[in-house]
């Protein structure tokens, strides 16, 4: 029979991470699953650990490829994926040992393919979780595409390995990761996913763990910024594009620029920090001018999530399914 869930774990340079990674696999209470290892042309013992853990159990896979980044090794563990729901899991990320079995029951009474979407928390280097106090998944209304285009990352982020996806919407779509993006590949993969109106579950189960590392990519702001903005604007480039779709991807540049202190306010905070400035400008302009360039990115937002969910604004809650 084939595998239920398709564990889906690229791993470059992560091998030290392996065995907690499908550890918290052989711990999940529902056990029909497969995990496809994906040693993206790792210079380290990925190969050999990952051989390893095949010869112990016969549910887990290893695919040996040249490297070609993260999207790249997504693709390949797609291509070779024989489950009915497809699940990603980074090497170095956990998951809770009722995942699986949480939300396969939320998906009992689906019409249509579906995304279930669990809470998260974060875990240090040190082993220590940490709760996910901003940004997390829960949407203000059913129009998920609109609100993973203008509110990602300012006031919504979902993890990768926090989704249970349908293996018919990747199959059936012929949906990829794409390959050119530097980061930011999730958020244009699942801007994709949700052009095709899926079902959505919000369990609200705190069932993924987030991994945070010193190396990690998220680290590099400059890296960061431009790859997101690579990714709008791939967006905005896409054919039959509705008006709505492209305001909202448009207004989201500004967002994210702000987002990762760029652009024209960070600048004039910088500058009103200056002694001479401090000593120059009376204090209620400072005040005032201060107030213009550190005005909190949540207002920004607010704004913005006003324009265009006000009208659409449904109370989908964190456990409702639409």
């Amino acid at each position: 029979m084939n595998p239920l869930v398709s564990v889906i774990v690229p791993c470059y340079r992560q091998a030290h991470f392996l065995d907690e990674c499908i550890g918290t696999l052989n711990r999940q209470t529902c056990t029909s699953w497969e995990a496809i290892i994906v040693n993206d042309g790792s210079p380290d013992d990925t190969g050999a650990v990952a051989a390893r853990l095949a010869a112990a159990d016969s549910r887990v896979r290893c695919i040996n490829k040249l490297n070609g980044g993260l999207s790249s090794a997504r693709n390949a563990g797609l291509d070779a994926a024989r489950g009915q729901w497809i699940q990603f899991l980074d090497a170095d990320d956990l998951l809770e040992p009722e995942k699986f079995a949480v939300d396969l029951a939320a998906t009992t009474n689906l019409q249509r393919p579906g995304v279930v979407i669990d809470d998260y928390c974060f875990m240090d280097e040190l082993g220590h979780r940490f709760a996910n106090q901003h940004c997390r998944p829960r949407f203000l209304s059913d129009r998920h595409a609109l609100e993973l285009a203008i509110r990602w990352e300012t006031d919504l982020s979902i993890p990768v390995h926090s989704f249970l996806l349908d293996a018919r919407l990747f199959r059936e779509h012929a949906l990829r990761f794409d390959e050119t993006l530097r980061n930011h590949e999730d958020w244009d993969m699942w801007m994709k996913v949700f052009a095709f109106g899926p079902s959505v579950v919000l369990t609200g189960h705190q069932a993924a763990i987030y991994r945070v590392t010193s190396g990690s990519m998220a680290r590099d702001q400059d890296a960061m910024l431009q790859g997101f903005r690579s990714a709008i604007r791939r967006q905005l480039a896409v054919d039959g594009l509705d008006r709505e779709m492209a305001a909202a991807l448009s207004a989201k540049l500004p967002l994210t620029d702000h987002h990762y202190r760029k652009g024209w306010r960070p600048w004039l905070a910088a500058m009103m920090d200056q002694r001479l400035i401090a000593r120059t400008f009376p204090w209620p302009l400072q005040r005032s001018i201060r107030r213009l360039a550190l005005l909190e990115l949540s207002v920004h937002v607010d704004n913005v999530n006003r324009r265009f969910l006000s009208a659409s604004h449904s109370g989908v809650d964190g456990a409702q399914a639409s």
